[in-house]
């Protein structure tokens, strides 16, 4: 399976084209680097935030607070895989000097083979036990004692393992008091969060007041995370580099903090406003439809009265009046005036209603425009609002970046500059050990040209020997095969003879089955034959007898009337069938 796999290293084991390979890492130099570091190659993974958490985060914090556990996570992981680049890096600087280590061996060792001071060398540097050295230690020459030891010493690289896991140790032990700080945190934030009928009951607690309990507990969690921090890391003993990113970090999350209770406040300030806009435009609405309400009342009134009035006048000059023909005529005309003065009356209430209709609708419409500004300005307002918001968000951000871009590129020119000494003190000794090595190499190229000659003719007699041994080998092969062939022909051969003996079998009884048919169905049909002719021969015999016992003219004569007689009886009229055998008399 491994070997089916495509090479995955540290360098591309993130491209999206090995998503669905079952291997994080197959490269022996990195997973050898992360067994170095204490990781597991699945933490080097990206592995983003489910729905669900992020569901979960944001009803029991803020958005912010969410996205910043994510980013903690994220670090952490490049951290850890920095740090197994570097080992990757260090392990495949000593694999090649260990090569150069064991060509510069081969070109020395092995040439100076009868040298005594070369043997003394050998026995001090390796001892008696030389298969104990292993990756690490490498095998001291004349040449390299001391330039080896002052680059890389074992005591050296043990200290840097031991920095190390002390790095990888505390970073563990801050990813557990995080993932339980915020365990406890979410357990009580869920025993404390009221179910839904209390969050949906009308009856609410001011803004301010829950605004205090949230920055409060905020507070307590904060508080008893510091004991939780300063109680696992009282036994240990931070590097001023690690003390120096713990500050940074917390004045980071100060900073935040501050921010997030800022823009809570604002946004609480915000909304205050907003219900108190409502609640103005609430009351102007009902002081309004009161007003309209007051007023149809008082116009109802007034025609109500003037219409009493009326009634009462013409019943008092009903009674008033006597029943004489002149007053009658006289009463009428009264009557028809006021009639006329009833009618203008009237139609002049109802311009006076229609004008109020008019005037109202007016004033509804003023209204109407009015509350839609009123909205407009709101809208404008809200939307000057969210961009200041987002203005101060993208600034906050920005300075964070810069912020960070800052102390990376501190830390980058730091490890750079230590980089390139390193390189420098490595590219010295490296040309040190390369002029000792030119040295011997001229002192053991003499030595080779006589130890060449007994290696090529003990190579000229290996390569006769394996000739020898491949001839012998290829020739017995083809043996065997011939061999195996053989047997194989023979037992084919058998399997076709038996099988074309069983087909004669079957073709013989085959044959035999359809002969016999054969020779039934001929004797079925000579019974056939034979009746016949048997039936044919009686007739003939029973016809002569009546032809001897009648005459021939009148034996066919008696036919023909009887065969006329039938057709004449059935109204069938034919021609007759052998007319040339009688004669009309």
């Amino acid at each position: 399976m491994m070997e089916d796999s495509p090479k995955l290293t540290l360098y591309n084991f993130d491209d999206p084209q090995y998503d669905n390979c079952s291997y994080v890492l197959t490269s022996p130099r990195s997973l050898k680097a992360c067994s170095r570091m204490g990781v597991k190659p699945v933490d080097l993974l990206y592995t983003p935030p489910t729905d669900q958490d992020h569901q979960i985060c944001h009803l029991l914090y803020p958005g912010t607070l969410c996205s910043r556990l994510h980013n903690e996570q994220e670090d952490l992981r490049h951290l850890k895989l920095k740090l197994c680049l570097e080992e990757r890096n260090r392990i495949l600087k000593k694999e090649q000097l260990d090569l150069l280590n064991k060509s510069s061996k081969e070109n020395t060792v092995d040439n100076f083979f009868d040298n005594s001071q070369m043997d003394n060398i050998y026995s001090s540097s390796y001892g008696d036990n030389k298969s104990q050295y292993q990756f690490h230690e490498y095998p001291k020459t004349a040449w390299m004692e001391n330039s080896y030891e002052d680059k890389v010493s074992r005591f050296k690289f043990e200290e840097r393992m031991k920095e190390l896991r002390e790095e990888s140790r505390k970073l563990r032990l801050d990813l557990k008091c995080r993932e339980k700080n915020l365990l406890n945190t979410m357990k009580s934030a869920a025993e404390s969060s009221p179910p839904y009928s209390a969050r949906s009951s009308p009856k609410r607690e001011p803004l301010l007041s829950s605004l205090e309990k949230k920055s409060a507990s905020l507070d307590s969690c904060n508080s008893r995370k510091e004991k939780l921090a300063s109680r696992s890391r009282g036994h240990l003993k931070l590097t001023p580099k690690d003390q120096k990113i713990l500050d940074v970090m917390k004045s980071r999350r100060e900073n935040e903090r501050a921010c997030c209770q800022r823009r809570q406040m604002l946004h609480h300030q915000w909304e205050r406003e907003k219900r108190q806009e409502e609640m103005v435009k609430s009351t102007l609405e009902n002081i309004r439809r009161k007003m309209i309400r007051v007023a149809n009342l008082k116009s109802e009134k007034n025609l109500n009265e003037i219409w009493e009035e009326e009634s009462k006048k013409l019943e008092d000059i009903d009674a008033t009046t006597p029943a004489d023909d002149g007053s009658m005529t006289h009463r009428s005309d009264q009557l028809l005036e006021e009639l006329i003065k009833k009618e203008e009356v009237r139609v002049r209430m109802s311009n006076r209603r229609k004008q109020k209709k008019k005037h109202q609708e007016e004033k509804l419409q003023d209204l109407t425009r009015e509350e839609e500004l009123m909205k407009k300005m709101l809208q404008e307002k809200q939307e000057m609002d969210i961009q200041r918001a987002s203005q101060k968000k993208q600034t906050m951000v920005a300075n964070n970046v810069a912020k960070m871009k800052k102390v990376n590129t501190e830390r980058f020119n730091k490890y750079k500059t230590q980089k390139e000494f390193l390189n420098t003190q490595e590219r010295k000794i490296f040309d040190k050990r390369l002029e000792r090595s030119r040295n011997l190499k001229h002192q053991g190229e003499k030595e080779k040209c006589c130890g060449r000659k007994a290696v090529e003719e003990l190579a000229e007699e290996q390569k006769v020997q394996t000739h020898t041994c491949s001839a012998h080998m290829k020739a017995q092969k083809a043996r065997e095969d011939r061999l195996h062939r053989e047997i194989s022909h023979a037992s084919n051969m058998k399997r076709i003879n038996t099988y074309l003996e069983l087909w004669k079998e079957k073709t013989v009884e085959h044959l035999s089955e359809k002969e016999k048919r054969l020779e039934e169905i001929q004797a079925a049909r000579e019974q056939q034959m034979n009746e016949a002719r048997a039936s044919a021969h009686r007739s003939m015999i029973l016809r002569n007898k009546l032809r001897q016992y009648y005459d021939p003219n009148n034996f066919d004569k008696k036919l023909l009337e009887a065969e006329l007689y039938i057709k004449m009886g059935s109204g069938i009229q034919t021609a007759a069938k052998n007319l040339s055998s009688f004669s009309i008399s």
